[in-house]
């Protein structure tokens, strides 16, 4: 059996987060993000991953002296080519999809706070490290962006806010302009 993370404020057991960390200094972009505002962890937050491929499609063409049209008129299956040509280029982004609830540490209590922290977070141009119990099984990203948001108000619920988070998975690459005779280098 599964071990929950922690206890929640009312005692209850968590077994999922997501965690945003601050960038690594050398690719943050300088005070955007405080620095006491290290971490966001959000509780019991439902994750859904989907990933595309890149493929690039080319269509079928006619063989050389083919006749257009047959001369009685007639077109017969399998006379024209149909489809494409689909040729695999690479693995898309991750598409991270984040929706739960900010609640207040007591009842009745707004989550102003902490909310606040997490805008600094969505509002970041950067990418910034990710992770979490459902999201380690995805190795092969651990750096996000936001593509948006969505933060609302529901009635009753004064200390719980709705929150929707789309992310697109990223990495750190560092790209350096070399000039060479005989056009642009990036490495």
């Amino acid at each position: 059996m599964d071990q929950p993370i922690r206890k929640s404020y009312l005692g209850t057991p968590i077994m999922t987060n997501v965690i945003f960390r601050l960038p690594p200094k050398e690719y943050r972009l300088p005070n955007l993000i405080s620095e006491d505002n290290k971490e966001i962890e959000l509780i019991d937050f439902i994750a859904v991953v989907s990933q595309s491929k890149n493929i690039v499609t080319t269509p079928l063409v006619r063989p050389q002296g083919y006749t257009d049209v047959p001369t009685d008129n007639t077109l017969k299956r399998g006379q024209f080519f149909s489809g494409t040509v689909k040729e695999y280029i690479s693995m898309g982004d991750y598409e991270i999809d984040l929706q739960g609830y900010l609640v207040g540490q007591e009842n009745g209590q707004f989550p102003g706070r902490e909310l606040s922290n997490l805008i600094e977070y969505l509002e970041y141009p950067g990418a910034f490290p990710i992770s979490g119990q459902f999201l380690v099984f995805f190795d092969s990203f651990n750096q996000v962006v936001v593509k948006n948001y969505t933060i609302s108000q529901q009635r009753g619920m004064f200390n719980m806010i709705p929150i929707r988070i789309q992310l697109l998975s990223d990495d750190f690459i560092d790209t350096k302009y070399e000039p060479e005779q005989s056009g642009t280098v990036i490495t």
